[in-house]
């Protein structure tokens, strides 16, 4: 079952959207976000500490990937 609480949360805990804001977010960006696997938090995760890397919403509000 999606949860986006608990993905966003753990995205954010582990740096990879550190600047996003939940109430900026575009509501495609929002599904995707509950819709994420474990494992693909995961792959999202190991990115961003591997290379220092995150995602971001530029000042339109848009989602741009820092990888």
């Amino acid at each position: 079952m999606p949860d986006f609480q608990a993905n966003f949360d753990q995205l954010k805990k582990s740096n990879v959207i550190p600047d996003v804001e939940e109430a900026f977010l575009p509501q495609a960006v929002h599904d995707a976000i509950a819709n994420l696997t474990d494992d693909e938090i995961a792959v999202l995760t190991n990115i961003s500490k591997r290379t220092g890397s995150h995602i971001y919403l530029n000042k339109d509000h848009s989602v741009v990937c820092g990888f």
